[in-house]
């Protein structure tokens, strides 16, 4: 039998289930907009598209306290595509909003896509965080840090005989100004 994971192993999100609201309106997504799209505002977003044909199918969007799931296999027919622009305009291109997404130059691209928006908000984007880059800077500060802790390890080896810190204590000295009490 498979075990299950306990619940808390994961992280939870404290926003109530209340708060997640789903959009394949147009009215849905007025409120959507009026509720999170407000100056100040940090949106996080996420899409998922579906496999078997690469098309956008759910544009996730997370403010602070609520979150919206937008039916894009649904949206672009039933909404204007003034107001989708306007949408992808704010998330994209407003000096006003803070938006954070995982490779998310490549979700913009399938949004402006999907929408059929302008191209031209891909070449104006503003405040658009992009944390795969995040991440892929810190690997690379800490591939660094380890190969320098690598390195002090192993010049601390070779020290002189009368080197007072060698391995261990040697490199903590090394990294953070004092030795290890090793007594």
């Amino acid at each position: 039998a498979k075990k299950v994971a306990a619940f808390s192993e994961y992280y939870s999100l404290s926003i109530p289930f209340e708060s997640i609201n789903f959009v394949d309106t147009l009215p849905q997504l007025k409120d959507c907009m009026d509720a999170i799209l407000k100056p100040g505002a940090v949106i996080g977003i996420d899409t998922e598209s579906r496999p078997t044909v690469s098309k956008l199918a759910l544009l996730q969007l997370a403010a602070a306290d609520r979150v919206y799931l937008l039916d894009m296999m649904a949206l672009p027919a039933a909404v204007p595509d003034a107001v989708m622009t306007e949408l992808i305009h704010k998330l994209f291109a407003s000096s006003d909003i803070l938006t954070l997404g995982y490779a998310i130059y490549g979700e913009v691209e399938n949004l402006a896509e999907t929408c059929s928006s302008p191209k031209s908000v891909l070449d104006n984007l503003k405040r658009v965080v992009d944390l795969m880059q995040f991440d892929q800077m810190l690997k690379e500060k800490e591939k660094q840090l380890n190969q320098k802790t690598l390195n002090a390890e192993i010049a601390a080896t070779k020290a002189s005989p009368g080197r007072k810190y060698r391995g261990l204590s040697g490199l903590v000295k090394t990294c953070l100004g004092l030795p290890l009490n090793k007594s």
